[in-house]
């Protein structure tokens, strides 16, 4: 996969780049010659540093004739409507729609020219120029800060090193590259460690040097954090140690160790010595402890960090000022006055109840009252920075201090990366309101304790030193809950009737000598008349990766006694419970933490989920094996854009039907439709609709689903795109698989939410004829027009799938649609089944299931390798070998393919069934995601096709090709084989046949 390309226009064409930009800055045309390898929908970026222009392009049209003027040496052609001129002959010119415009920062430019290619492609598979990519990507990001290609950017920042392998060549050893780099490094191994990862406990006995993170206040050790992208189980291959990850790390400049009389050397020590003891572990006698403090922005975040005072004022003053710098339209007053009345617009509290900000007005502005605010941070900003001021402050307000604007160039990004994850963290006790909520494991002294009203732990451990889950006993406060967890279940909650105190160990708890003091708090226990199984919430709370929180990254419980909770893990809990049974106290905290709607009792597991589906079908006479439905459960959470092909006849559209109403979305509820795909669909206005000449935009028949689906979060939809290859899907889906593609997890009401780039936009929304559409919808734009002023994308819980026939009358399908989903085969027939009925002829009920059991947990590689880095490992190991097979046709796969498929056999892992184990698993990413890419009729196809069979049928090398009975041989050892064997076979027996072969043809 080339990935997104860069295009620098030279000086000697700039003219032409001024004359090709379309009025309206909506479109930008340029000659084909650097693009004919291009499709459409590929990214672009153009930079013409000459008129200090930077453009964010998507390919919208190719192969625009043209009319050359010889007379005065100039092209013309038309499009659009409009007219253009180039200087100079070109054959053909390509259309470009202009997804972000940016203007070139003063005296920005390239760190290396691109040469005389003018082209570059932002991904490679070439070690040796990955330094290059990651200066060219880090020079567009000066440019493109926020939005969508700042996202592209960061995906092929991620995407570069090329460091999975089993064994680590030592010329494709990757370093870290930039700090924002080595924060992640820090806080993976940090996650690995307290989630209990061998080779991390085997490590830090070993290291001498630590890095501390500011940014997620937590260590790291030199031996794993300087490698960019070697697995943590592999940091020391190759004979590579702390010391060469300590040589990359230097050439920050930025990290100095702490010295004995340094005022923060004790207290950091102590710090790691802490961490370290979550699982009983020391650093070394000679440890030492690298901070950054050296640079001034990174003094800045350092010394932000350590300053608790006027927490959120100085971080949001910060973000302000940003703003301001970005677009000065608006005083930096005005940015920090809309971020609180953003908060409170969204029913989240503008700060702690005693701050000035949360006791005035919030809908008037008042100049004088934000003066007498920002003083207090404007002076707690400047303090922490030793040399000149950060900000100042004039007769136009405040804005950040010239001489540091330089380095804030070159380092913006990470201020607004600490500030943005600081404020994150500092609102989510906020957003809970007046209690904390913690999770206490008590296995062996769970009924002493419960009938004593109580919990207790020691102050220290056997060698005296604290441990930090003993010590939250002590930070607990009257009024907080607390869940109780035993033996694989939640047992009961109770509420704090004190504060947490000193006490010593109660005489029916068991003990030693040295743990006679302890900490204590009073409770009232009232235990689940239904206990909640931790197999039901464990792996949700472990995805979100709390830090020091209660659960493994495989969703078992942490070794320890007291862990804090946040509200997104309390949301997961609640969604088990029923809170009706509760005291009234423990209610009202309850109900003050936004949930799911518990409907039927429970979410599911994936396990639950799949043997509720099976059974229901079953019982509807519905023939599908166990396999075949786990599959497309797996397909379905890797992304909601699943293909089911097969011959006519086959219930395909029938199987979409009766599993959406299986998990309760049916057309009656308005939570499933069919839309039928029709032969003269020739652009997207059928499914996203169009304004008409009275400027009323009038919605397609994809809208009113859209709308249900954001206007009710927590329930799945379903659209089923029948026979959605009747017509072209790149001519009227390609806008639509774009915007799935641009998915990324954002925080919305303090809720972890999946979103997209827009689909509808504000003028679509406001100016929607809804004559046509039921009364509900038209109560329901408002509001959300009103909480997505920006517009609305495609919601996380709608989910389409498109059935698929292969004949004379469809349309095949391109590399970008086969890229962008799992195609599922539905033909395998057996005329034979459901021919008696059933024992007794009872249908199962419906379950009206909530869309987390269904949500995606990854979005990206990072998502999945915060929880399992060994599936991304093995499946990446896997298709680089099928790669060298598929590379002697062009047929390789890249890293969609890559990402989607480890997340695809984490699924599969999770649903842990016989019926469709690991290794089974993967011969389905190879069947769905790589052979609708083989067809054709060269020779190297057929060597492909060989190739694989022998990969997944070694009995295959066997076969003598000259044989006269080679194609008997094949079909006889094929015939009992797996799915994948046999279509492999089929499409090699029928290029022996007719010299060409195809996925669709047989």
């Amino acid at each position: 996969m080339a990935g997104p390309k860069i295009y620098d226009v030279k000086a000697s064409a700039s003219e032409n780049f001024i004359d090709l930009l379309s009025s309206d800055n909506q479109y930008f045309y340029w000659n084909d010659t650097k693009f004919r390898s291009n499709n459409i929908g590929d990214k672009v970026f153009v930079i013409d540093r000459n008129n200090g222009k930077a453009l964010f392009t998507e390919i919208e049209k190719k192969d625009i004739k043209t009319v050359y003027d010889q007379d005065i040496d100039r092209t013309e052609f038309e499009d659009l409507g409009r007219k253009y001129s180039a200087q100079k002959k070109w054959d053909k010119f390509i259309r470009f729609k202009i997804i972000e415009s940016e203007d070139c920062p003063e005296r920005w430019n390239w760190t290396k020219q691109l040469g005389s290619s003018e082209t570059c492609h932002l991904f490679t598979e070439d070690v040796s120029e990955v330094v290059k990519k990651l200066e060219k990507i880090s020079d567009l990001k000066k440019i493109f800060s926020s939005g969508q290609a700042n996202q592209v950017l960061i995906e092929a920042e991620v995407q570069l090193p090329q460091a999975n392998s089993t064994t680590v060549p030592e010329n494709s050893i990757e370093y870290i590259k930039s700090f924002l780099d080595l924060q992640n490094r820090i806080k993976i191994w940090s996650s690995a460690f307290l989630a209990g990862h061998p080779a991390t406990l085997k490590v830090t006995s070993q290291t001498a040097h630590w890095y501390y993170s500011p940014i997620y206040d937590t260590f790291g050790p030199s031996k794993f954090i300087g490698y960019r992208d070697i697995p943590i189980d592999e940091n020391q291959s190759n004979g590579l140690d702390g010391r060469d990850t300590e040589v990359a790390i230097s050439k920050l400049k930025d990290y100095t160790i702490l010295e004995n009389g340094n005022n923060n050397f004790q207290k950091y020590q102590q710090k790691l010595k802490q961490f370290l003891l979550l699982n009983n572990k020391k650093p070394k006698s000679n440890a030492q402890i690298h901070i950054s403090e050296k640079l001034e922005i990174r003094k800045l975040m350092f010394n932000l960090h350590r300053s608790k005072e006027l927490f959120s004022y100085k971080y949001v003053m910060l973000k302000a000022l940003f703003q301001n710098a970005d677009d000065n339209s608006k005083s930096t007053h005005e940015y920090f006055w809309e971020y609180y009345q953003d908060r409170k617009a969204n029913n989240l509290s503008p700060d702690k109840e005693n701050s000035k900000i949360s006791q005035i007005d919030l809908t008037t502005f008042n100049h004088s009252e934000i003066n007498s605010i920002l003083d207090a941070p404007f002076d707690a900003i400047n303090n922490c920075s030793a040399d000149e001021s950060i900000i100042i402050k004039d007769e136009s307000g405040y804005r950040f201090n010239a001489p540091i604007i330089d380095e804030l160039n070159d380092h913006a990004q990470e201020l607004r990366y600490f500030i943005n994850f600081k404020l994150d963290k500092y609102y989510k006790d906020i957003d809970i309101d007046s209690c904390s909520f913690w999770w206490v494991n008590q296995g062996q002294t769970y009924l002493v304790e419960k009938e004593g009203g109580f919990i207790w732990s020691p102050q220290k451990g056997k060698k005296g030193k604290p441990i930090y889950h003993w010590e939250n006993v002590y930070k607990v406060k009257k009024g907080d809950i607390i869940f109780h967890y035993d033996s694989g279940f939640l047992r009961a909650v109770s509420v704090a009737k004190t504060d947490g105190y000193e006490n010593n160990r109660p005489e029916n708890i068991s003990g030693n000598s040295w743990d006679q003091a302890g900490y204590r708090v009073d409770t009232e226990y009232e235990e689940f008349n239904e206990q909640i199984p931790l197999k039901f919430i464990g792996q949700e709370i472990a995805d979100l990766q709390l830090s020091y929180g209660p659960i493994n990254s495989s969703g078992g419980v942490n070794q320890g006694y007291l862990y804090s909770l946040n509200e997104d893990a309390v949301k997961i809990i609640k969604s088990q419970m029923s809170i009706e049974q509760l005291s009234p106290s423990i209610k009202k905290q309850m109900e003050k933490v936004s949930s799911i709607t518990k409907t039927n009792g429970e979410i599911m597991s994936d396990k639950q989920v799949i043997e509720h589906v099976y059974d229901r079908l079953s019982s509807q006479g519905f023939i599908i094996s166990k396999a075949d439905l786990i599959n497309f459960y797996c397909c379905l959470r890797t992304k909601p854009f699943v293909i089911l092909a097969g011959i006519s006849g086959t219930g395909k559209t029938r199987f979409v039907r009766l599993f959406a109403e299986a998990v309760g979305a049916t057309e009656d509820n308005d939570r499933f439709s069919v839309i039928p795909v029709r032969p003269d669909w020739n652009d997207n206005t059928e499914l996203l609709g169009f304004f008409d000449l009275n400027e009323q935009y009038q919605p397609g028949a994809l809208i009113p689903m859209l709308i249900r689906a954001h206007a009710n979060p927590e329930k799945p939809y379903f659209i089923c795109l029948d026979e959605m290859n009747l017509a072209r899907v790149e001519h009227y889906f390609s806008d639509f698989l774009s915007i799935i593609e641009s998915r990324q997890f954002k925080k919305i009401n303090g809720q972890k939410r999946v979103v997209t780039d827009r689909v509808l936009t504000p003028q679509q929304m406001a100016n929607m004829n809804t004559a046509n559409i039921d009364d509900e919808i038209s109560e329901w734009l408002p509001k959300l027009s009103k909480d997505f002023p920006k517009g609305l994308g495609v919601p996380e819980n709608l989910y389409f799938v498109g059935t698929v026939n292969m004949d004379e009358t469809t349309h095949p399908f391109s590399r970008k649609v086969l890229d962008r989903a799992n195609t599922l085969e539905f033909n395998d027939i057996h005329l034979s089944k459901g021919l008696t009925l059933p024992a007794n002829d009872q249908t199962i009920e419906t379950l009206d299931l909530q869309h987390l059991s269904f949500k995606s947990k990854y979005l990206t590689m990072f998502d999945l390798l915060g929880s399992d880095g060994g599936t991304a490992k093995t499946v990446s190991e896997k298709l680089e070998e099928l790669n060298y097979i598929l590379s002697k046709a062009g047929c390789q796969v890249g890293y969609r393919v890559r990402d989607e498929a480890a997340f695809y056999m984490k699924y599969v892992s999770d649903v842990n069934s016989s019926d469709l184990d690991e290794t089974a698993g993967f011969e389905r990413v190879v069947l769905q995601k790589i052979m609708p890419r083989i067809q054709g009729s060269s020779f190297q196809i057929k060597q492909i096709l060989e190739n694989l069979l022998q990969q997944f049928v070694p009995e295959s090398l066997q076969i003598e090709t000259d044989d006269d009975d080679y194609i008997m041989n094949l079909q006889n050892l094929i015939e009992n084989k797996g799915a994948l064997p046999k279509k492999i076979g089929h499409m090699l027996i029928q290029f022996i046949e007719d010299g060409f072969t195809s996925f669709w043809s047989n």
